[in-house]
């Protein structure tokens, strides 16, 4: 980050968990496209790079989400995570439970189209953004 202005650091001065901390890194977000990655999570260089293009190839869609792999302790990948599932996105049924927890992009116009985060959630955090998020996509 350094001298890099594109990076901002923020600090809470309370913990007040997850849903909170995620609710609130959407207002101080300034781009078109969102996304979190957690600490314990990594992606590829060319992560954004190839959510971006999926956005310009495609402007009707919603969200971008990745295949997420297991590593050793040095980031080298070892498999994919059998339980990563294509999200089949229709009026009537999303797939549930929703078997991803990784990087979920996300367009930021259609998030605030959404009552947001529950600031009040201590799990189940994500699930409840992309359940939010995919009620605006495309069946």
């Amino acid at each position: 980050m350094g001298d890099d202005d594109r990076f901002k650091l923020y600090k809470n001065h309370i913990n007040e968990g997850c849903g909170a901390t995620k609710r609130k890194c959407i207002e101080y977000a300034t781009g078109e496209i969102c996304a979190y990655l957690d600490p314990d999570d990594a992606i590829y260089p060319i992560a954004l790079e190839k959510s971006i293009k999926e956005y310009n190839r495609n402007n009707t869609i919603v969200a971008t989400y990745s295949r997420m792999m297991m590593c050793d302790e040095n980031l080298n990948p070892q498999k994919t995570f059998a339980s990563t599932k294509k999200i089949y996105n229709n009026e009537c049924f999303f797939n549930f439970p929703i078997q991803f927890a990784h990087f979920f992009t996300f367009k930021k116009e259609i998030y605030l189209r959404t009552e947001g985060i529950n600031p009040e959630l201590k799990s189940a955090v994500d699930q409840d953004r992309y359940l939010k998020i995919l009620e605006h996509g495309n069946p």
